[in-house]
């Protein structure tokens, strides 16, 4: 199967992903407005920390306090506007994963699918639904896969340092980006683009990542690195988790009927010869998948950020072998999936009070 190298964007492809994001936007915020029954646990937390900023907190990076202090002192701290942050940047990650999809060859249905699909999965609205780090995460991966695939197709200089700025932001805002930046590596050294090393970009973003990153590690350093010693105690409390598990979970997270969708992108990215430079994307998944077996206490939620390239590239394969068949095939199902989606989400999001999320769940 050949697929397109084309990049020219149709006017409509535009315009629906702007949609689709505006539309999430609302619906997340009239969600916020007419069934949100207070603030959760973990928003309290934050909000005492953004009163006392500090280049650090023991169990996380500072960047996500400083956006809540900065967004809290312009809009104030009630409860629909600290929600309003986690919301942009899922439209955002939204926005991206369909530029993921044009990027890779998709059309404006293809893109809308894939964006949405991914957007829409039950965990994914879950992070979003309240205040935390784990909201920019996944914006940052994001963020780090769509500049990978700038890189991988455009080769331009420039676009090394800006791959460095988000890696180095990614992990002021949480040291789980460290595993994506394991990943890229071994993506790197595993594919052609190992040539990459043999020139001063990779290094450049390295340092640069590394620069934006090191008021934290100082502020370790000057308290006896607290937050080693917070993972170190947190790792005792956590069960083991075995690798078949972890691979379950993200069935369950992703919804059992998405399955087909992210495993045949990430089948495709070693399948397709066509484009063949895309297989970093499948050898970094891979890369972040083995290295959370290998930790074997790992949150399942984890490895949640690494799908947006999956589900861009899966889309696509699926959308052109079903389309033999009838072109209506492919956005019919998608929009079976959502619809689950939609169904599940009570289930991760705090839409219902606690007697109707009992009797729901029921």
């Amino acid at each position: 199967m050949q697929l397109s190298e084309s990049r020219e964007t149709p006017p409509f492809a535009g315009r629906a992903l702007w949609i689709a994001a505006g539309v999430y936007v609302l619906a997340r915020m009239v969600l916020h407005v007419f069934t949100a029954y207070g603030v959760f646990r973990d928003e309290f937390y934050y909000l005492d920390c953004a009163r006392h900023l500090a280049f650090g907190y023991v169990d996380q990076p500072p960047l996500s306090i400083w956006i809540l202090r900065v967004w809290t002192l312009v809009f104030g701290d009630s409860l629909i506007s600290i929600r309003i942050p986690p919301t942009l940047a899922h439209a955002a990650t939204l926005l991206l994963v369909g530029r993921m999809t044009w990027r890779f060859g998709g059309g404006p249905i293809t893109q809308v699918a894939a964006a949405v699909l991914f957007t829409t999965a039950p965990f994914i609205v879950a992070l979003s639904s309240f205040y935390s780090m784990n909201a920019f995460d996944t914006l940052f991966w994001a963020l780090v896969f769509y500049q990978l695939l700038r890189i991988v197709q455009e080769e331009r200089p420039r676009d090394w340092l800006w791959l460095g700025v988000i890696l180095g932001l990614g992990l002021l805002n949480k040291t789980s980006m460290l595993w994506l930046g394991f990943g890229l590596t071994m993506g790197m050294l595993l594919t052609p683009q190992r040539r990459w090393f043999m020139t001063p970009w990779p290094w450049t973003a390295a340092a640069i990542a590394f620069l934006l990153f090191s008021p934290y590690i100082l502020w370790n350093m000057l308290n006896d690195w607290p937050t080693l010693e917070f993972m170190a105690g947190a790792r005792e409390k956590l069960r083991d988790t075995p690798p078949w598990s972890l691979i379950l979970d993200q069935v369950l997270m992703f919804n059992p009927l998405a399955v087909l969708v992210w495993l045949s992108g990430l089948i495709g990215f070693f399948l397709v010869r066509s484009v063949q430079s895309y297989r970093i994307f499948g050898y970094t998944f891979l890369s972040v998948l083995t290295i959370l077996m290998l930790y074997g206490r790992a949150r399942s939620y984890y490895l949640t950020p690494a799908f947006p390239p999956l589900f861009a590239f899966g889309a696509i394969w699926l959308q052109r072998r079903v389309s033999r068949s009838s072109k209506w095939v492919f956005p019919i199902s998608a929009a079976v999936i959502v619809v689950f989606n939609l169904f599940f989400a009570p289930m991760g999001t705090p839409i219902l009070p606690p007697a109707g999320y009992i009797a729901y769940s029921e």
